[in-house]
């Protein structure tokens, strides 16, 4: 029986050395979680960009450099590019709503730039020019306009030139 009692002691001296070993392995804590979500941003376009009819320089002359401002102003490099009979030049207009006070960037075309088609094979790059590049939304709309110019060579293609000019409006 004493032989009984020594290993029982043994193990119980035993289990309490290792004892420590069985301590608490796991811990935890809470955190809290939170969000707000906000409207969508829409984007609306109202007016074209419109650069009226322009005459291109004579052979051996030019290029002219064409400008529509932001506040739909045309200007040229030279006198007599613009027809007084000409359409007005026109600023494109957007009007963003979205969520007040939220800060938003503005791009403009691709990378700054649109290709206008005309008849056949001729283009015209148009480097583009926004009223804005970010906005916080004031009571949670706003607006900007775009303008833009092109060199107008006198190897330019005559006839009517179009374009898309993309808008886009991010929330930061």
């Amino acid at each position: 029986m004493k032989s009984f009692l020594k290993i029982v002691s043994a193990a119980a001296i035993t289990v309490a050395a290792v004892s420590p070993a069985f301590a608490q392995n796991t811990a935890t804590a809470s955190s809290t979680a939170t969000g707000k979500v906000i409207s969508p941003l829409t984007i609306t376009a109202g007016a074209a960009l419109a650069f009226g009819t322009v005459v291109k320089p004579a052979t051996g002359l030019g290029p002219y450099t064409i400008t529509v401002g932001t506040n739909g102003s045309h200007a040229s490099s030279t006198a007599n590019s613009y027809l007084p009979s000409s359409p007005a030049t026109a600023a494109a207009a957007f009007s963003i709503t979205g969520e007040a006070n939220q800060s938003t960037s503005i791009a403009v075309g691709t990378a700054g730039h649109m290709t206008m088609t005309g008849p056949t094979t001729g283009t015209i790059d148009v480097t583009l020019t926004s009223s804005k590049s970010t906005s916080t939304l004031p009571s949670g709309a706003d607006s900007f306009t775009v303008g833009g110019s092109f060199s107008l060579p006198d190897t330019q293609e005559t006839g009517d030139y179009t374009g898309t000019l993309t808008a886009v409006v991010t929330y930061n």
